[in-house]
């Protein structure tokens, strides 16, 4: 039986550190594999059509483009993909926001990000193959 692929996962951020932070935390993860990286919404959604990951994980607040505008164009582009949202700034009107452009969870930055990101894409994942 041939071993399963890895998960190809497409970070957004535009603070360089927390990129790294975000990799070293998902490439733990023996199934995670990061595709690529991007500084802003514009690149992400470049990068999407590019490389055509399995998960975005998305900063809220970015230049050029915000984490829901990008968001929103990657989920035109391919509904049902699974979209997470990192930010300090969670609220329900971001919640909100998010949720209607096809983000399907938010995780804060301040609360165990690490065990967080890994569980959340875990099951973000698992939910899109159960579909």
């Amino acid at each position: 039986m041939p071993p399963e692929m890895p998960i190809r996962i497409l970070i957004v951020d535009d603070n360089e550190l927390v990129r790294r932070c975000m990799q070293k935390i998902l490439e733990t993860h023996p199934r995670f594999q990061v595709c690529g990286q991007a500084t802003n919404g514009e690149e992400a959604i470049a990068l999407f059509r590019e490389l055509s990951p399995d998960c975005v994980v998305l900063d809220f607040s970015m230049p050029v483009m915000s984490g829901i505008d990008a968001a929103r164009q990657i989920s035109q582009l391919s509904p049902g993909i699974p979209l997470l949202m990192c930010t300090m700034f969670k609220s329900d009107e971001l919640v909100r926001a998010a949720t209607q452009v096809g983000v399907k969870r938010i995780v804060s930055k301040s609360e165990k990000l690490s065990s967080n990101l890994v569980n959340t894409i875990e099951s973000l994942v698992a939910t899109r193959k159960a579909s």
